[in-house]
């Protein structure tokens, strides 16, 4: 939801050489439009990739008209677990007659009974996880312009970065994530206005 192009691009190139031998058929949708999905009933598997964040400004927008404004984390993230459990509901397991399997790739433990209940396996590698320290933060806020300039790039509350740079709260992957993305874009915006601006000074031959 949201992903950039160059990110889609990244994982459909990992994914090729997993996916490519397979000879069954597969199905696939996107987070938001998997609302009465019935192709999946009698898939033997399913795999969600990613967590399905939505547009944080519209999600306090909602919270601050619903006057939740104090619960607006919590309710972002049991959106993104709402939207979890849709998508593996597409399996119908009340109306299966068979076994299957569910996967999901993801920071956020998808919402639902059948999580919450049932026989889930939770695996972490931590040799991939993305971390960044309270000092190593507060610089990338000081790049972006500030706290107020940085939550707005960053996609979070100004508390999330008062806490943050002081250390009083742990960088979530989630956000170390975003900051990389938001000062890659940074990176290359400046690296493309420097070979604009850069003249060839021709020696003078007087």
């Amino acid at each position: 939801m949201g992903q950039p192009r160059s990110a889609l691009d990244a994982l459909s190139d990992a994914l090729a050489p997993t996916l490519a031998p397979w000879q069954d058929k597969l199905l696939t949708a996107h987070y938001g439009a998997t609302r009465g999905l019935n192709d999946m009933a009698r898939a033997d598997a399913l795999i969600t990739l990613g967590d399905p964040w939505t547009n944080l400004g519209n999600a306090r927008s909602d919270a601050a008209f619903l006057q939740l404004e104090a619960e607006w984390e919590a309710r972002y993230v049991a959106c993104c677990r709402a939207e979890l459990e849709q998508a593996h509901g597409r399996l119908r397991t009340v109306h299966r007659t068979r076994p299957g399997r569910a996967l999901h790739v993801g920071a956020v433990l998808p919402g639902g009974s059948g999580w919450a209940t049932g026989k889930v396996e939770v695996r972490s590698w931590s040799a991939t996880e993305t971390t960044m320290s309270a000092d190593e933060f507060a610089t990338a806020v000081k790049i972006i312009g500030g706290v107020r300039a940085a939550a707005e790039a960053f996609e979070c509350s100004v508390g999330t970065i008062s806490q943050g740079t002081s250390g009083k709260q742990r960088v979530s992957k989630r956000l170390a994530l975003r900051v990389h993305e938001v000062l890659g874009r940074v990176s290359s915006t400046l690296e493309d206005h420097n070979a604009s601006s850069a003249r060839v000074v021709e020696p003078s031959n007087a």
